[in-house]
């Protein structure tokens, strides 16, 4: 049986400057996305799941990511084993005040594998795979 989800997040940020007459004061009230997608479990009773939008990836020890991308994933879940890849790259900001992607994610093509197999309770084996494609202009030197 196949199941869709909907799914928006966003978070209403306050940030008060404490010191007003410094010349760095700033303060600023913006909306920021968080995660938002939309999610289709076990397509055609095939164990395939597919998630387009703002995506969490995340390991649980937080070695290789931690963090919300624009992206689609497509996972295979038959049992005890999962394999799962996205591709993902910021396709707009992600604050109300701001126009623009973070220059640190501009351009930024990633691909995020990971396979997994929980061979007994509370015991699994997990591999991992970022790949990482910065297609910014490279910096000049004048």
């Amino acid at each position: 049986m196949r199941n869709d989800s909907l799914f928006v997040q966003f978070q209403g940020v306050w940030e008060k400057d404490l010191l007003e007459n410094t010349v760095d004061g700033l303060s600023d009230l913006f909306l920021e996305r968080e995660e938002m997608w939309l999610y289709s479990e076990n397509i055609l009773g095939t164990h395939l799941d597919f998630e387009v939008g703002r995506l969490h990836f995340e390991d649980d020890r937080r070695w290789w990511f931690d963090d919300e991308l624009d992206a689609v994933r497509v996972s295979w879940e038959p049992g005890s084993c999962e394999i799962a890849i996205a591709l993902a790259r910021e396709l707009g900001p992600n604050r109300t005040d701001q126009d623009y992607v973070d220059p640190d994610q501009e351009r930024v093509l990633r691909v995020i594998g990971e396979a997994s197999w929980d061979w007994r309770e509370n015991h699994s084996l997990q591999a991992f795979l970022v790949y990482q494609d910065d297609h910014s202009p490279p910096e000049t030197v004048d």
